[in-house]
């Protein structure tokens, strides 16, 4: 919309760089040139894919992710029903940052369909499983755009969530190859929920959150034993284990370190109350805490502080750059400002715990 020919003088002196190499990298498959508002973000951007791999490349002797719908409205709507059962139906709706109790379901499934409709779908009954899912359906406009949990098990999904696949079908041998760990499922939604992610995300897309784009965003494959691990995995288990229904869950992925996370034992966490953990869940194991528009307040909106800044370092980051991207969320500024002044403190705190690589 220039109209004016003057401003063709301008863009010899006012153009933006894009080296081919992070096209290529942002967009691999379609090689298509995103807008940017100035050189700023886009050495940024530069910067945080780096070297990492792209979520969608399979990486041998490492977690590799797929994403997936399951019931959708129209085609499946034989197996929806208001009648509660035992097998409740997810929709995106229902699950906010690390919350899978957010709204509760309109919707039903007996559990003979489940089996008959995940078997002949999946080779298993995936809807026995703890999976990790994000809203599909979301806006750049939002206060934030990916949004990601664990779902409990025994919950079927309909098409607003993408679900993760725990277990590969291999049609040569006929098993099931495990793809993701519980642990690993944990440390990819603290990254999901992230700024970081969403920033980038945000930059790709309008309304859906197509598994395409999802696809492309540069996540490192860490493992149980690497310190951004250990750290983020146990914050990420307090948020979401809130219920009885992630008992079993806890029972199965907690570690004694956990109990030496807060201050008075030396750890990075601000919490003091990590020492009354146990490995069978007890209410006290979860986080809680949240204002009456449902955002979250007090000692859960500490731990996202300390995660959003853990994944921040984890990108190498330094205060400025950080700044930026806090700066794109206006709608979180507006509502919940603590969560952008907290993360910021966090981010400074964390400094001294940081490994020097």
């Amino acid at each position: 919309m220039l109209h004016d020919v003057k401003n063709l003088t301008k863009i010899k002196s006012e153009c933006l760089k894009i080296p081919i190499e992070l096209i290529k990298r942002f967009s691999p498959d379609t090689l298509s040139i995103m807008e940017f508002d100035n050189q700023r973000e886009i050495d940024l951007i530069r910067k945080i894919f780096s070297n990492l791999p792209l979520l969608g490349e399979k990486i041998p002797n490492s977690w590799n992710v797929e994403f997936h719908r399951d019931l959708h409205h129209a085609d499946d709507h034989s197996f929806l029903q208001i009648i509660p059962t035992n097998i409740a139906i997810y929709e995106g709706k229902m699950i906010h940052h690390f919350n899978s109790f957010y709204e509760n379901p309109a919707f039903w499934m007996n559990e003979s369909d489940a089996k008959r409709f995940y078997i002949s779908r999946r080779h298993y009954p995936e809807f026995q499983f703890y999976r990790m899912a994000y809203r599909g359906v979301a806006s750049s406009t939002n206060e934030t755009t990916l949004i990601a949990s664990i779902l409990p098990k025994n919950t079927a999904t309909l098409m607003s969530l993408r679900v993760i696949e725990i277990f590969s079908y291999n049609m040569e041998t006929k098993h099931l190859d495990n793809e993701i760990t519980d642990l690993e499922q944990l440390f990819l939604v603290g990254l999901f929920n992230s700024y970081i992610l969403n920033y980038l995300i945000r930059r790709k897309i309008s309304a859906n959150l197509s598994t395409f784009y999802i696809y492309q965003l540069p996540v490192p494959r860490l493992i149980e034993g690497s310190w951004y691990f250990n750290q983020i995995v146990p914050r990420v288990a307090r948020l979401i284990c809130i219920k009885q229904e992630f008992a079993e869950f806890w029972n199965n992925i907690f570690q004694p370190t956990w109990k030496r996370m807060g201050p008075n034992d030396d750890g990075t966490s601000q919490l003091t109350d990590w020492e009354i953990l146990t490995k069978p869940w007890i209410s006290e194991c979860g986080v809680y805490g949240w204002d009456n528009t449902k955002h979250d307040i007090g000692t859960r909106a500490q731990l996202r502080c300390e995660i959003d800044a853990l994944v921040a370092h984890l990108y190498g980051l330094n205060k400025e750059e950080f700044e930026y991207i806090l700066s794109t969320f206006p709608g979180v500024k507006e509502n919940a400002p603590w969560l952008i002044t907290g993360t910021m403190r966090e981010f400074e705190r964390l400094k001294q715990f940081i490994p020097q690589i």
